[in-house]
């Protein structure tokens, strides 16, 4: 072989490498500061819902824990307003990287009877709006729920706050906050009021077909966010634990389509 051809291919090799390292450097960034909120609506129908996330808590901390080492998560608990003298309209946690802190949370937190079918999703958005976003860091809002906000299918007077969900949506969009719309149920005005939040921010609409589902969903939206989508994928066929209908779900995220 001649020296010309060694050259070339020792070129060829080094460029190949330099790619490589190139890509892996724009996939995993173990360094990216991720501020990410699960909004969660806690009412009667839900209630399923959320005793799966209980049972899958240590997986989904565990899982963002070492992917993404300084993620901080929020949580937003909803209701509606007749829960105000029971339990709660909203109940917050704050954004933090104590998983203890967030475990206690979720694990603790009341549920909620939620009377009519619109919730306090307004309320949910305007907390949202008020939790300390770190200056600098990829930020995410997780909307899970089954009904739309009042003011949809119902007069913005019930809105007993003052709050209008479109309004606090447009604020969440102006501060870099994307949200990820999570429909359980294929109600037709939740879904639509869905949407629309989702694409206000460049967010995702996405509907849960099984409950199963949800928290490895809840942690792909986390991956995503922060380049690793892909990676999470392999891991879940690794384990045998990519199943159609969640498959679908991360076909959606990785496409960016709400469809």
């Amino acid at each position: 072989m001649s020296n010309l051809s060694k050259g070339n291919g020792l070129k060829t090799l080094n460029q190949a490498l330099d790619k490589a390292q190139i890509n892996k450097q724009q996939t995993i960034k173990p360094s990216q500061k991720l501020d990410v909120t699960l909004n969660f609506d806690t009412t009667v129908s839900m209630h399923g819902y959320l005793e799966d996330v209980r049972n899958q808590l240590n997986h989904l901390s565990q899982e963002i824990r070492q992917a993404v080492p300084q993620a901080k998560m929020g949580v937003v608990a909803y209701g509606d307003y007749c829960d105000a003298q029971t339990t709660y309209v909203t109940k917050v946690l704050d954004l933090t990287d104590d998983y203890q802190l967030i475990s206690n949370f979720i694990t603790q937190v009341e549920k909620t009877d939620g009377g009519d079918f619109p919730e306090a999703v307004e309320e949910a958005l305007y907390q949202t709006n008020q939790l300390a976003w770190r200056l600098g860091s990829r930020r995410a809002m997780v909307l899970v729920g089954d009904a739309p906000p009042h003011g949809v299918i119902d007069s913005l007077q019930a809105c007993q706050y003052g709050h209008n969900w479109r309004d606090e949506t447009q604020s969440l969009d102006k501060k870099g906050i994307k949200i990820y719309t999570v429909q359980c149920g294929s109600n037709p005005d939740t879904k639509r009021v869905f949407q629309e939040i989702s694409q206000i921010t460049n967010g995702i609409y996405l509907n849960l077909e099984n409950m199963s589902d949800l928290v490895d969903l809840l942690i792909s939206i986390c991956m995503k966010e922060v380049g690793l989508l892909a990676e999470y994928e392999q891991k879940l066929k690794t384990n045998n634990s990519l199943n159609p209908s969640k498959e679908k779900l991360l076909r959606q995220l990785g496409s960016g389509s709400d469809k």
